[in-house]
């Protein structure tokens, strides 16, 4: 199911919104091995922990880190309330 969400993050350098995001973390692959020999297609990977959240701008190729984001969740912009989206006040 896709989920199309606002980031707040933008390039520092030159405020552009279009972005490559990454989580840089850690996770476990496991390889059964018979013999000396493995299929590479039949791994399970386990998820692991997200140590930062990194981004390249795609306009002017800028990297960094976020520093306002741990992980992919953080970068999500926080959505309008009921009353903001439905024009009421208060």
């Amino acid at each position: 199911m896709k989920e199309i969400v606002k980031t707040k993050v933008s390039c520092p350098k030159c405020k552009s919104k279009d972005l490559l995001l990454y989580e840089i973390g850690t996770w476990t692959s496991e390889f059964k091995v018979n013999g000396g020999k493995f299929d590479r297609g039949e791994g399970f990977h386990e998820p692991g922990s997200v140590d930062r959240l990194e981004a390249k701008c795609s306009n002017c190729l800028h990297h960094w880190k976020v520093r306002a984001a741990s992980q992919i969740d953080d970068a999500i912009a926080p959505r309008p309330s009921r009353s903001t989206r439905d024009g009421e006040n208060g």
